[in-house]
């Protein structure tokens, strides 16, 4: 192979899918997709080059780093992970039957926040992310993070979801103030037919 950036040449294995020239790191694909979050990364890797591109550190943390954009966090958790072997342990755990993942994701779960202190909210969004793409039980649907990141967005469900959890301190901290906010932004929607309606 021939890196287009550096123009050095070398023996690529046959086994192993390269993404990025493995000595200037510059990507050797051609993406002109935008990635706005990390499930979406995860998703156009595995459906493009296959679950077991996750299993290469290298790649996968390259493409990171180089398209998602505001990624550091979850560079970070990626690599925790990687350090941790909860990556092959999920894996190898993908057609076990869900009890077995249950435990598995549960012992992932527990292993990034005793060993590296990563918040509850994270993890739970981070690790449904690796399920969601290794085709294993996950609540990404219900993580936190993920409705945030949708609220952001400007989903009207999300934002009423969020909002709800806000009021009433479901998996989150209680803060009216916030609830309250979301109830104003969804009355603001109600022209466009775009609003949940609640009372709070």
């Amino acid at each position: 192979m021939k890196c287009e950036h550096c123009l050095l040449e070398w023996n690529s294995p046959q086994t192993i899918q390269v993404l990025f020239c493995p000595i200037c790191q510059k990507p050797l694909i051609n993406i002109q997709k935008h990635f706005n979050d990390f499930e979406s990364i995860l998703l156009y890797l595995t459906t493009t080059y296959g679950m077991e591109i996750l299993l290469d550190k290298k790649n996968t943390l390259l493409f990171i780093e180089n398209y998602l954009s505001e990624g550091k966090r979850e560079y970070n958790f990626m690599n925790m992970i990687y350090a941790t072997n909860i990556m092959n342990m999920l894996f190898n755990t993908r057609c076990m039957p869900n009890a077995e993942q249950k435990s598995v994701i549960r012992q992932a779960h527990n292993q990034l926040c005793s060993l590296y202190g990563v918040s509850v909210l994270w993890t739970e969004y981070i690790i449904g992310c690796i399920c969601k793409c290794f085709g294993m039980i996950n609540d990404l649907e219900h993580s936190i993070i993920k409705i945030k990141q949708m609220a952001e967005l400007h989903d009207g469900e999300a934002q009423y979801d969020l909002a709800i959890r806000y009021y009433h301190g479901k998996n989150i901290e209680k803060n009216i103030k916030y609830a309250q906010s979301n109830k104003d932004n969804n009355k603001k929607r109600r022209k466009n037919g775009t609003f949940f309606s609640f009372e709070l």
